[in-house]
Formats: C-alpha cells, structure tokens, sequence
C-alpha cells in the first residue's frame, strides 16, 4: 500500500470516502468506525487549502516521518505519487 501522498488532494479523499461508503453499504466496517473515518476525512478536506496556500509560500512539511511532499514518483508503480488502493479491505 503507498502511504505517501495517500491524501494530498481532494480526489484522493473522495476516492476514499467512495470506499467507505462501499464498505459501510456492504456491512464490512461498523458505522461508528465509518462516522469516525468520514469525520477525519472532513478534517483533512479542511487542510487542502491551508496545504495550498503553504506550498505556494514555499513553506514545506520538514517532519521526517510526514509524507514526501516534494518526490512526486514516491509510490512505486504510481504515475502521480499519489496512489490510493482500488481494492482495499478494512478492517474493524
């Protein structure tokens, strides 16, 4: 699974949330364990801009175990570094 970048953009969030709501419909998560994953999805929705506004300002994340913000082809099999899971099991 690529873990960087997983959640920089706002596809990236709503291919997620896709998921969950497969997965809740499907009954594989527990809606307590959905609500919790939508609710931290909105808080990262809210960050985009903030993430936006920082980039262009050239501030960047210098935390070393944040994601690579600044390699692009940080996923290996990834034409955009920012690779999400097309089949994915969650487990609750």
């Amino acid at each position: 699974m690529c873990q960087a970048n997983r959640f920089q953009n706002a596809q990236a969030i709503n291919t997620s949330l896709n998921h969950l709501y497969d997965l809740l419909a499907r009954d594989r998560i527990s809606a307590r364990r959905a609500s919790t994953l939508a609710y931290i999805s909105s808080l990262l929705l809210r960050t985009l801009p903030a993430i936006d506004k920082d980039t262009d300002r050239g501030i960047i994340d210098r935390d070393p175990d944040s994601p690579a913000h600044d390699d692009p082809v940080s996923c290996a099999g990834s034409s955009t570094g920012r690779g999400v899971e097309s089949e994915g099991t969650v487990r609750s």
